[in-house]
């Protein structure tokens, strides 16, 4: 997902589930860490929606949101 009019388009996707979204980045340790039980929790959770956005590629979507830190999961 790149950029503020991509995620809001995924989250409208979502309808009525409840979003977690993962801000990431590729040269993060810690995000990478995460991103096998995040991916298994999308499958785990079908009635949930699961995201994935790279902070360094949706850089405005995630200084909107005050994203401070990587690997932050943030729920909608």
């Amino acid at each position: 997902m790149v950029g503020k009019y991509a995620f809001q388009e995924a989250l409208n996707s979502a309808g009525e589930k409840l979003v977690v979204v993962d801000f990431s980045a590729m040269w993060c340790g810690p995000c990478k860490t995460i991103k096998p039980f995040f991916h298994s929790f999308s499958d785990k959770y079908s009635n949930m929606a699961f995201l994935e956005a790279d902070v360094d590629d949706c850089w405005d979507v995630a200084s909107e949101l005050e994203v401070k830190m990587h690997a932050n999961l943030p729920v909608f």
